[in-house]
């Protein structure tokens, strides 16, 4: 892995691979985790406004 891409991520000795259909993200795994939860809770809001036009019973 370059200088620029640790730089760019903060990936030290731990990297998060993340697939996207076809292609994948590498994350530094806590900012992953960071991220992760912020997304939680905006689609929990979204759910609580009723937004999202989800039929339900999808994973979780």
């Amino acid at each position: 892995m370059t200088d620029f891409i640790r730089d760019h991520t903060g990936i030290t000795t731990e990297v998060a691979f993340v697939g996207r259909g076809t292609f994948f993200q590498m994350w530094e795994p806590s900012q992953l985790a960071d991220y992760g939860a912020q997304v939680r809770e905006r689609l929990m809001k979204l759910r609580q406004a009723g937004t999202t036009g989800a039929t339900g019973g999808g994973p979780e």
